[in-house]
This record gives C-alpha cells, sequence and structure tokens, in this order.
C-alpha cells in the first residue's frame, strides 16, 4: 500500500506588506499588524483606504490610486488562482 502524505488545508490569505505614498514614504506592515490612521480634516485618511480599494479593482474600473503608487501584497495559504483572477489582481 502507497501511503500519500496529506497537506493540512490552509485557507487563503492576502496581507499588504506595504504602501507606497505619492511623497516617496513606503509603510512597511506586518501581518498581524492593526494599523489606525489618524489626523487632521481632509488630509487623505479615506483616500489611503479609497486608494486600496481601488487597487484591487484597478483593471474593472480603471482607476487609478490619488494619494499612493504602490502596495506590496503577500499571499498565503491554498490559493485557487480562479478565485484571485476574478476578485483580486496582482
Amino acid at each position: 500500500m502507497i501511503e500519500v502524505e496529506q497537506i493540512p488545508y490552509q485557507k487563503p490569505e492576502i496581507h499588504i506588506n506595504s504602501i507606497t505614498f505619492n511623497d516617496g514614504t513606503t509603510l512597511s506592515l506586518e501581518s498581524n499588524s492593526i494599523v489606525v490612521f489618524t489626523g487632521a480634516n481632509n488630509c487623505g485618511k479615506s483616500q489611503v483606504l479609497k486608494d486600496i480599494e481601488r487597487y484591487w479593482f484597478n483593471k474593472q474600473y480603471n482607476l487609478a490610486p490619488k494619494v499612493m503608487t504602490n502596495i506590496g501584497i503577500d499571499f498565503a495559504g491554498d490559493i485557487n488562482d480562479e478565485f484571485f483572477e476574478t476578485r483580486f489582481y496582482r
């Protein structure tokens, strides 16, 4: 009898590991960190979140981010290409 090693399933996870802003500043993030944006009114807190959303759906809506230039992303777990291709863009 041939034994087949079973590898435990790990759910797919996506972690933002860095955000680079228009001024060249890069914010590095740990996978289990909690990030809180604080600041005065109209300084870009909500725009960062909108830009992250636009980054995910850029191909679908053709919207460019306004306050950031890049997001670094880590993928982990058992990633089904079809799942990510329909929801997220690398």
